[in-house]
């Protein structure tokens, strides 16, 4: 398969996922991102400060993406226990 001219994105979804967990580790192991976790079952990761300013009283913005695979049917986030 080749890839969208325009954007560049590859049309094999094997390659678009090695691609996806290649930016993603990228991410992580440059202090951008965090690992991804279940919001709802894990809750969302804090810094240290963040957990002092709850101690505090203030009330500190969470911010988060969702992670998604690209595919137009993928109704799920990425699963995060996947290797």
């Amino acid at each position: 398969m080749t890839d969208d001219v325009e954007t560049g994105v590859a049309e094999d979804p094997d390659v678009r996922e090695r691609e996806f967990r290649e930016w993603l580790r990228v991410g992580v192991e440059r202090g951008w991102c965090s690992e991804p976790v279940c919001a709802t079952h894990d809750g969302l990761p804090r810094t240290d400060a963040e957990d002092q300013a709850w101690e505090d009283g203030w009330d500190p913005c969470e911010h988060a993406v969702r992670l998604w695979r690209g595919d137009e049917d993928d109704v799920f986030p990425v699963d995060s226990s996947a290797g």
